[in-house]
């Protein structure tokens, strides 16, 4: 529980030291040796808030200050200070969360503070019990070839979090072509999530998400998919039962509860959503299976 607990204490100073400057994720995950998509999960899980959020909230909250402290500054100049890139920018920014424009929050007798972040007390840390405890089945899968759709999305707590408006599309997609895949077995089919590289990113917080069958080594890919090859790995298998619009709870349990205080860190390879006869999509006696790689703390 300590290990994961401290990655986020350290993330939570690594991102005070950085302040000023433009945020970035990956470089604070890569500060405490996590992987961007993990990292965010946990962090959301264990502090309540996600991290483009919690970096967004500490940016203007101390900006500001500095309009209420410095009134001889001019408000780009304070915009600039903490990497906002022009003045309409922050001003865009900063009344969607204080409910006024930067000039306006300046020449008010008194306003109000209640949107702001103090910075996080890595102290008051804990796991956080948002439902249920959840007990996995600890797995080891061999190499796992996926061919289906691919799509770009925008993780949750991210400006511009698009996921719930990509992804559904996507399995509708794939369904209509599911005939065109050699697949080993069509009562099974899965979702699986990787990083993109920086450079490669249209936007921050971006990732690649694949619907797909599993198929055999050499199977034809047909035109338009991708094949995918999942290394060999140990998962914790979790079972999400209830609406698929409720995966949001068990992953907060998962990422803050079960994980911080097992005796597993998060592993290397894709995370996997594993669908068979058992989902119903908003039903409420539907299951699907949550698997999660892990490697001995």
């Amino acid at each position: 529980m300590e290990l994961l607990v401290n990655h986020i204490a350290r993330s939570l100073k690594r991102i005070e030291e950085r302040l000023r400057e433009p945020p970035d994720i990956r470089d604070v995950a890569g500060a405490v040796g996590m992987s961007v998509w993990y990292f965010q999960r946990i962090f959301a899980a264990i502090t309540g808030e996600p991290v483009g959020a919690y970096i967004r909230r500490r940016r203007l909250t101390e900006a500001a200050r500095e309009l209420r402290r410095e009134r001889g500054r001019r408000v780009l100049d304070i915009a600039l200070d903490y990497g906002f890139d022009s003045h309409e920018a922050f001003t865009r920014a900063f009344a969607s969360l204080a409910g006024m424009p930067p000039s306006a929050f300046r020449r008010r007798a008194s306003v109000d503070w209640i949107w702001c972040r103090a910075p996080g007390d890595p102290r008051s840390l804990q796991p956080i019990r948002k439902r249920k405890d959840m007990y996995p089945n600890i797995i080891k899968l061999p190499e796992i070839r996926l061919v289906g759709l691919t799509v770009r999305f925008v993780a949750p707590g991210n400006e511009g979090a698009d996921n719930m408006e990509v992804i559904p599309p996507l399995w509708e997609d794939l369904l209509k072509r599911e005939d065109e895949i050699e697949a080993v077995s069509r009562d099974c089919s899965y979702g699986a999530c990787r990083e993109i590289p920086k450079a490669q990113r249209h936007r921050d917080g971006e990732f690649l998400y694949m619907a797909g069958f599993e198929v055999g080594p050499g199977t034809p890919v047909p035109q338009g998919m991708d094949c995918w090859v999942i290394p060999a790995a140990t998962y914790a298998c979790f079972v999400h039962r209830g609406p698929v619009s409720q995966l949001g709870e068990t992953m907060s349990a998962i990422y803050g509860n079960w994980l911080p205080r097992s005796e597993y860190l998060p592993g290397g390879t894709p995370e996997l959503e594993r669908y068979d006869n058992r989902f119903k999509g908003n039903a409420a006696d539907s299951e699907l299976d949550i698997l999660v790689p892990v490697v001995p703390s």
